[in-house]
């Protein structure tokens, strides 16, 4: 009997250790070791009839904001979901008082953080691993963020930037042996370049408000030199580029010219006579020796289209489009805006005929151009991204549910799941045939789903596709291009453009490609942008929803419902919160609930505040506590562009923050 309390506390001290190695990389195993130590610190409770969690000062806060969470649950328009997540916040809070209880003395301080710190930066070099495959595929200009690995980019993002800054704290600490110095400046490096690798502007701007707040603190302003330099960095080597460059086509490809567009490229199209450049930031242009502008639109033109005679359609980033008409002197001009009811992916001409394929709503076709109320909706057609036409036949195309034909016969259309159903990469139309990609197999097949020939020849994804007077090409990902056969037997590699091609056409012998590399840095001030616009519109319908319900809020729940009442036709992306802390607390919690949560971000603030100042400058605590500050910081700024207080793996870092930083209080006071 002596001895089980000792074995219990090994296994609750096991435990917490699993908690503190999977901090970055795993959320299962994290909350393993957590609810372990939680569950054997209750049955330690239970054999010794003592209370092991010590009062830690956050109390009064912590049931203030548990509570007005309680009263929002019972006045929200959806109690069930509102109780749900009331109890979700409940269970993760005393994360903070296993911490304080089981870390009680500097030696499991130093265990459990350099625990954290190994596993942080081993996580950081498997990213950067797997990061260099997606470098090499160009697949971050692609998906606009890193690899999806141990969680998504963005909680990826901050969970890096966390374990930077406290790597930071402890590159800058002064009385370190040259060995130890260099040791920990080689892990900062690894982490802030699996920070950079996911791609995730959030991460990146907490980083930033976490190292000036640590730099104020110890004031040491001299580190805002190689801070200044590292933004710098960033910016240049994130430069923007967006030009459409002429190549000619023979055996290999010779670049003939480029010609920057000082915009965004976004799409080319080509008529009869003309090559056209949808530009992001420019409208619609005419490529000739130069570029000449042919009309501007209201937002951002992504996509440009002939549709019937002399109409056009332009396709704007807010998802719109816009019935453009040509006159006789070659003049466009902006005839009628109109729009579907879901998140729009794509859209093809066919038969003169638009038809226009929403993510969430399925396809709608638009007859007329003068009758652009002449709609058939094919509303169960949900999760297809991309349409094609093919001889008069209307293909949809998804990853996850492969290819499908619509038809149109006796007055009504009909759609059908063709044989190429699964592990599908890519699909797309060369004039009278359809090229399919599978994983070791590319298929030439007419509209009627007849093979004509295959290849098995294993290509990267084949992103575009086109035909010309010298053969069949492949453009694949990270832009290298392949030339076929008419019967896909012989297969050569041409040519390599070094990116991801925007939009590929073929204008006689000469091969024209759209080059767009955007910067992410500059990316963050741009309204246009579809994830910024989607916040901002988010945050609009926040505040609509606290008018609503300013006292107690909607509710701590999913609002993609309560959205789709609050939003404006045009905003089509649904999210079920607000990506912003304080926008997302005043909605679901009101006055009431909003006022509590900052009162417990501030005092916490104070506390870790305090605690730094606690211990001697450059001793190991203060360093750590140094670190902890900067964290919580990065936090508090990342929220205004994410909703990361409801984020598990986000929130669980901080309570082990607040938790480690009560350890060292009280280290201080044994």
């Amino acid at each position: 009997m002596p001895n089980k309390p000792k074995t219990i506390d090994k296994i609750i001290f096991a435990f917490l250790v699993i908690f503190a190695a999977t901090l970055t990389n795993s959320i299962f195993l994290n909350q393993l070791g957590y609810y372990g130590a939680l569950f054997f610190l209750l049955v330690k409770w239970a054999q010794e009839k003592k209370n092991p969690f010590a009062k830690t000062g956050l109390e009064v806060y912590f049931l203030l904001f548990l509570l007005a969470e309680l009263l929002s649950a019972i006045f929200s328009v959806e109690p069930g979901h509102a109780f749900h997540n009331f109890t979700k916040r409940l269970l993760l809070i005393p994360t903070v008082y296993v911490i304080a209880s089981v870390v009680y003395n500097p030696k499991r301080i130093s265990k459990i953080f350099y625990t954290f710190l190994f596993f942080a930066i081993l996580s950081s070099v498997i990213y950067l691993w797997n990061s260099y495959s997606f470098y090499i595929r160009g697949l971050f200009q692609l998906t606009g963020s890193g690899p999806f690995l141990f969680h998504y980019p963005i909680t990826t993002s901050e969970l890096f930037s966390f374990s930077t800054l406290i790597l930071a704290a402890f590159v800058i600490k002064k009385d370190l042996t040259p060995k130890k110095r260099m040791l920990y400046l080689i892990g900062f490096l690894i982490s802030a370049l699996s920070l950079i690798a996911t791609f995730k502007r959030t991460g990146w701007i907490g980083l930033a408000a976490g190292l000036i707040m640590m730099i104020i603190i110890k004031r040491k302003f001299i580190y805002l030199i190689p801070f200044a330099i590292g933004v710098l960095f960033l910016i240049f080597t994130q430069r923007s580029i967006s030009s459409v460059e002429i190549y000619k086509i023979g055996d290999s490809i010779k670049k003939i010219s480029t010609i920057d567009t000082k915009g965004a490229v976004s799409g080319l199209s080509v008529d009869d006579v003309n090559v056209y450049i949808s530009d992001y930031d420019r409208g619609l242009e005419k490529l000739s020796d130069s570029l000449e502008s042919m009309i501007q639109f209201d937002s951002p033109v992504v996509d440009f289209k002939h549709w019937e005679d002399d109409y056009f359609i332009a396709r704007l980033v807010n998802t719109k489009f816009v019935l453009v008409g040509k006159d006789r002197y070659g003049e466009f001009s902006r005839l009628e805006e109109f729009m579907t009811k879901g998140m729009t992916k794509d859209f093809t001409v066919c038969k003169s005929k638009v038809f226009v394929v929403d993510i969430d709503s399925g396809v709608t076709i638009f007859n007329s151009p003068t009758n652009l109320k002449d709609t058939v909706e094919l509303r169960n057609l949900n999760d297809y991204y991309q349409v094609d036409c093919c001889n008069g036949n209307v293909f949809l195309f998804s990853k996850k549910l492969g290819i499908g034909r619509l038809s149109y016969s006796d007055g009504r259309y009909d759609f059908t799941k063709t044989k190429f159903k699964a592990n599908i990469l890519s699909l797309n139309v060369v004039d009278d045939f359809l090229l399919i990609q599978k994983k070791n197999k590319i298929f030439k097949v007419t509209p009627s789903m007849e093979i004509l020939d295959s290849s098995d020849k294993k290509l990267p994804e084949i992103m575009d596709a086109i035909n010309t007077p010298y053969g069949l090409l492949a453009f694949t990902q990270g832009g290298e291009i392949y030339k076929f056969d008419s019967s896909l037997a012989q297969l050569n590699k041409i040519g390599e453009l070094g990116f991801n091609p925007k939009s590929v056409i073929v204008k006689g012998d000469s091969l024209i490609v759209a080059h767009l590399k955007t910067s992410r840095i500059a990316s963050i001030f741009n309204p246009y942008l579809p994830a910024n616009a989607n916040r901002i519109a988010l945050w609009r319908a926040g505040i609509n929803m606290f008018l609503d319900h300013p006292i107690m809020g909607v509710g701590d729940i999913d609002l993609a419902k309560l959205y789709r009442q609050y939003k404006r036709p045009e905003d089509k992306e649904i999210q079920g919160h607000l990506h912003n802390n304080y926008f997302h607390f005043i909605a679901i919690g009101g006055v009431v609930g909003f006022v509590s949560v900052m009162l417990l971000l501030i005092k916490i603030f104070l506390f870790l505040l305090n605690v730094v100042k606690k211990f001697q400058p450059d001793s190991f605590e203060h360093t750590l506590a140094l670190g902890f500050i900067g964290v919580f910081v990065s936090f508090i700024i990342s929220g205004l562009t994410e909703w990361n207080f409801g984020d598990h793996e986000i929130i669980t870092f901080i309570w082990f923050v607040v938790g480690m930083s009560i350890s060292l209080k009280r280290s201080k006071e044994i």
